[in-house]
């Protein structure tokens, strides 16, 4: 006996198909949503620094990062109670949330304090966590975007990602200029050493580690895994850096102060010598 199904019931068919397909698109767009959702908060990257009397050369660095995919900016204000207040040259950044602004003014010895609070409170919220100063930036070379670089295969395992540290010097411009900071200090030290380590490191340290604590601006934990980025001599991943004007004159003044110092001890000791050859 043969049945034939009625308009109605092809109609109902047909809707059922309807709402199937529609349902695993649905499914599809949903699946698809919660990928890149897992993806971006698995690459999410934050910088922690620490600034004082740096106005001038704050906003240049906010930018810079913001430019190479850097999520969130966590900047520590160690001004003096009543000096500069950074929201007079990145309140946009600051209203935007891309600059969240801790006060740590007045404190003393604050550097490692301010690096190892950041890293206590965020580091559930981060997959990587960057430890640099305002007048330091991250060369990428041929990676347009931080989180390339973080997502290469040999930083897989990694949980702690050393970086060289590659001084400027002067230029010969002792004080300021309008500038970019790229434009006036585009000379690096001279550094003349074979590949792999060279004069400093800066670290970038994997989140959602527990328990880390922060010895050194410059190294971490020696007991978490530790990986390098420093490559060949002309394509290491390194930290250009560029001390404000101000560091460097106090730099300059000192070494000149130690050179007096070192004179007048001289001076001293040649004086005792005639002085007690004078009595024999």
């Amino acid at each position: 006996m043969i049945i034939y199904l009625e308009d109605n019931d092809s109609i109902f068919f047909d809707c059922i198909k309807f709402k199937i397909i529609i349902l695993l698109i649905f499914d599809y767009i949903y699946i698809f949503v919660v990928i890149i959702i897992s993806i971006e908060l698995k690459n999410k990257i934050c910088i922690c620094t620490l600034g004082k009397e740096e106005n001038k050369y704050t906003r240049e660095f906010v930018q810079y990062y913001e430019k190479i995919g850097v999520d969130k900016i966590y900047l520590y204000d160690n001004n003096k109670k009543n000096g500069e207040r950074f929201d007079e040259v990145i309140g946009d950044y600051i209203n935007s949330g891309f600059v969240k602004i801790i006060n740590w003014r007045g404190k003393k010895l604050p550097q490692l304090k301010a690096m190892n609070d950041c890293y206590r409170k965020q580091y559930k919220n981060y997959s990587w966590m960057m430890f640099y100063d305002i007048d330091e930036y991250i060369n990428l070379l041929d990676y347009s975007n931080i989180k390339y670089f973080l997502n290469e295969d040999k930083f897989s395992k990694c949980q702690l990602i050393y970086l060289n540290l590659i001084p400027h010097t002067d230029n010969n411009h002792l004080y300021y200029e309008n500038r970019s900071l790229f434009e006036r200090f585009p000379e690096k030290v001279s550094l003349n050493k074979p590949e792999g380590k060279k004069l400093e490191v800066k670290f970038i340290l994997k989140g959602n580690i527990p328990n880390v604590r922060i010895f050194n601006q410059h190294y971490c934990n020696h007991k978490l895994k530790n990986c390098n980025g420093f490559g060949k001599i002309n394509t290491i991943h390194y930290i250009y850096t560029y001390y404000p004007d101000y560091k460097y004159l106090n730099f300059i003044m000192f070494q000149k102060f130690k050179v007096i110092i070192f004179c007048l001890f001289l001076l001293v000791i040649i004086f005792i010598v005639l002085l007690y050859r004078s009595f024999l």
